[in-house]
């Protein structure tokens, strides 16, 4: 039986309700190794991680399986977004367990970057439907624009 999902073309994400899960897609001008570094290096994650598109007022990695990630907002009342890691390969590669959920960053090289799909996993349909009504999804999507933005190089800049 194919598996229910459900797509907001406005936040370019998809809800497969069968599996539990919120998939995205984003292509980046970057390379891999690049794309990794964005993803694993607080001077850059600081950058796009907060919805709002302020940068972070904390933000550590402990890149290793089981090493800690925790980044803090500005301004806002919502807790630090804390996890993990269960598995690492870079560059294409990374998994954590945050909010209960299994989230999963699968970078590949596409003609003129690199491509990077997101999957985030809850553990059943009660904890998907918390996360899609505290705004998971519509955040994610948010957060993964900001970081397409700041994967652009300026002018003049050539070490993203």
């Amino acid at each position: 039986m194919p598996a229910r999902a459900t797509a907001d073309r406005a936040q370019d994400y998809i809800v497969d309700e069968d599996r539990h899960t919120i998939a995205l897609t984003r292509n980046l001008s970057v390379t891999v190794e690049q794309a990794f570094a964005l993803w694993t290096e607080p001077r850059h994650v600081e950058q796009w991680w907060d919805p709002s598109g302020k940068p972070l007022a904390a933000c550590s990695i402990n890149l290793c399986v089981g090493g800690e990630l925790r980044f803090v907002g500005v301004g806002n009342n919502a807790p630090p977004f804390v996890g993990r890691y269960v598995e690492i390969n870079p560059p294409t590669l990374l998994v954590f367990e945050a909010m209960a959920a299994i989230g999963t960053v699968t970078i590949a090289p596409r003609d003129g970057g690199s491509r990077v799909q997101i999957e985030i996993c809850a553990p059943d349909a009660e904890a998907l439907r918390g996360m899609l009504e505290i705004g998971v999804a519509v955040g994610t999507a948010q957060t993964l624009d900001n970081l397409q933005a700041y994967s652009r190089p300026s002018k003049g800049e050539s070490d993203r």
